[in-house]
């Protein structure tokens, strides 16, 4: 189930965006249970350790979920949309399905980097 701060930000967005952000947002809180949510400068931000996740929305064209340490992932193997500075993103398009599946690896593996950072 979506917290209730993350649905206010969903539906607080046009609605175009609220479908592919809730199914994002869905699919991090059901499957990824050991990260928590918590909203930075209005952004919902996912938490491992450190910052490991975040969703937004660009413009008027896509939704993006951040990876925070992603461009070491990156070099990790993991597939990303682009590379700026130390975030790496995957942006999706209102309207194109949304393949989960091919995401669980990349959330994997930045949950994994994040589990091995020093407290």
């Amino acid at each position: 189930m979506i917290p209730a701060e993350l649905q206010e930000y969903i539906l607080n967005q046009k609605e175009s965006f609220q479908k592919p952000l809730s199914t994002l947002s869905e699919f991090i809180v059901e499957n990824f249970s050991d990260l928590r949510l918590k909203m930075v400068y209005n952004t919902p931000f996912f938490y491992g350790k450190k910052r490991v996740l975040y969703l937004t929305v660009l413009g008027k064209k896509v939704v993006r979920l951040g990876f925070c340490d992603g461009a070491k992932l990156h070099f990790m193997g993991a597939e990303f949309d682009g590379v700026k500075n130390e975030i790496s993103f995957i942006d999706f398009q209102p309207g194109r399905k949304i393949e989960l599946e091919h995401l669980r690896a990349s959330i994997i593996m930045a949950i994994e980097f994040d589990l091995m950072r020093k407290s």
